[in-house]
């Protein structure tokens, strides 16, 4: 049961970062999340 989950979660962060080589997120947003991320700042 591990090995199918791990599968699972595998295909999930690769469909993820497939999508996001087609679909950028807004630079603007990125940029505050980022910087929110940093200075530890709730979202």
């Amino acid at each position: 049961m591990k090995i199918n989950y791990a599968r699972k979660v595998a295909g999930k962060y690769y469909r993820d970062v497939r999508a996001g080589l087609h679909n950028p997120p807004m630079d603007d947003a990125t940029t505050i999340l980022l910087a929110k991320t940093v200075l530890s700042i709730k979202l």
